[in-house]
């Protein structure tokens, strides 16, 4: 997974200030999933991945 392996590489830099997530929506529940082929990480395994690691740190 591309989240993990940015964080794994970049996290510990002192230049390193974080990331911007794209196309991050308002309407959570309606966007995303499993069938959606946009550039979100809603509702999708991408999302568990980033809560996790933001919540390691």
């Amino acid at each position: 997974m591309v989240y993990s392996a940015i964080h794994n590489q970049f996290w510990k830099e002192e230049w390193f200030a974080g990331g911007f997530i794209w196309k991050w929506f308002h309407k959570h529940d309606k966007v995303g999933g499993s069938n959606d082929n946009r550039f979100t990480p809603q509702n999708k395994p991408a999302e568990a991945t980033i809560r996790k690691l933001y919540q390691e740190n």
